[in-house]
């Protein structure tokens, strides 16, 4: 262990996320039969934050091909900040946003796992250098 206070308040909200996502998935399965068709919902929600008010393009599309269900949109890039919040299952919105903005909460993405346990996300990052593919 080092005693770096930068490193060991890292690891905590490191651990912090993981017992977060862990326990929303775990409430998540509980209630499978309630929310087994949530993620649909949720994806296209997240399809709709991503467009801009401009946009009256948004094209989401949904394939099945051998074995892999497949989610696409053609909305704006991810920031950085909304990756970390994707993956450590939190928002991007702030409280002085419009309590009816769609993904408010941070945690619908989390659906998806209803699906599968293993999901693979892509898309392109927005960064100070332009925007990247992961």
């Amino acid at each position: 262990m080092t005693t770096n206070i930068d490193d060991a308040f890292n690891r905590v909200y490191a651990a912090k996320a993981a017992q977060s996502v862990w326990n929303d998935l775990t409430e998540l399965k509980s209630k499978r039969t309630v929310r087994h068709t949530r993620w649909i919902w949720e994806l296209l929600q997240n399809a709709h934050d991503a467009s801009t008010p401009a946009d009256n393009n948004l094209i989401a599309e949904i394939k099945y091909r051998q074995g892999e269900l497949v989610f696409s949109h053609n909305g704006r890039s991810f920031t950085a900040d909304e990756v970390a919040h994707l993956i450590c299952s939190g928002t991007t919105k702030g409280e002085d946003e419009d309590k009816e903005t769609i993904g408010q909460y941070g945690t619908g993405f989390l659906t998806t796992h209803l699906l599968s346990l293993k999901i693979d996300v892509s898309g392109q990052l927005i960064t100070g250098n332009g925007s990247i593919s992961l």
